[in-house]
């Protein structure tokens, strides 16, 4: 998406043969170098993972929520100043990190059946519109809550973590054809490790609110099990309808999960 170097080296055989004994990859090594200061992960002077790019070239024309969903609203300054805190955030160095990244964000599942198999998920050659439609989505969710919270990444062991008054609330948003998908989604595809409560963003295909029974089991109707799912549409009307930040935090105060309490 700029001025660069690349280099690489040519693998050229000294002949060929129709059969499998010489299927190699022409193009061993590969490098790319900045042409000045510069702190893009795909500028790293040494081989990028596939994820890695496609990741940080999805973003590169990702829209931002400040400019669609917040456009006129009191609070579309404060989320044009954090956007691009957030963003560097999403830009990562580790291959598997970032496919990890894309993988939780995209639902598995298409109306209860799996949709993506493990080869899909593990190659970006394969990833699309669905995959890029998911990281916009993350990019949306936390530029919403971070309207309303300090965002943490260090200590996150999913897409984000907010600090709220009681302490760190991991956040995951996933985004797929109906919010029961999501719920799948989650229950098999996101890790369940850590003791922290967590905030699950579901968007489905139409972005409507969800009813309880979409995305929640029996026993965590009483709020207090550690985990809550959040439609984006509830989210973000709250914050195109807030006049300043402690408003919005306000308002979703009574939203985050709760660490779970023992008896």
């Amino acid at each position: 998406m700029g001025e660069c170097i690349h280099a690489f080296t040519v693998r050229v055989p000294r002949f060929v043969t129709p059969d499998v004994t010489d299927r190699t990859c022409p193009l061993p090594l590969a490098y790319v170098y900045a042409t000045c200061s510069s702190s893009d992960p795909r500028l790293s002077g040494r081989p990028v993972p596939a994820t890695v790019k496609w990741v940080s070239d999805a973003l590169d024309s990702t829209e931002r929520v400040s400019v669609t969903a917040l456009e006129g609203c009191s609070l579309k300054v404060k989320a044009e100043e954090i956007e691009p805190i957030i963003i560097t955030a999403m830009r990562m160095t580790d291959g598997r990190a970032a496919a990890d990244f894309v993988n939780w964000a995209t639902c598995a599942f298409t109306h209860r059946n799996e949709s993506r198999n493990e080869s899909h998920r593990l190659n970006a050659d394969l990833w699309g519109r669905e995959e890029i439609d998911a990281i916009r989505h993350v990019l949306h969710s936390l530029t919403s809550l971070g309207l309303a919270y300090n965002l943490e990444f260090g200590s996150a062991i999913l897409h984000g973590a907010v600090q709220d008054d009681e302490g760190i609330v991991q956040v995951v948003a996933i985004r797929g054809d109906t919010h029961e998908d999501c719920r799948l989604h989650y229950d098999k595809h996101i890790p369940h490790h850590g003791t922290d409560p967590v905030l699950v963003i579901a968007h489905d295909h139409d972005n409507l609110v969800p009813t309880r029974e979409e995305y929640s089991k029996f026993y965590e109707t009483t709020g207090n099990s550690g985990l809550v799912f959040l439609d984006y549409q509830t989210l973000i009307d709250k914050c195109r309808n807030a006049a300043d930040r402690n408003m919005l935090k306000g308002q979703l105060d009574g939203i985050l999960p709760r660490q779970s309490r023992i008896i």
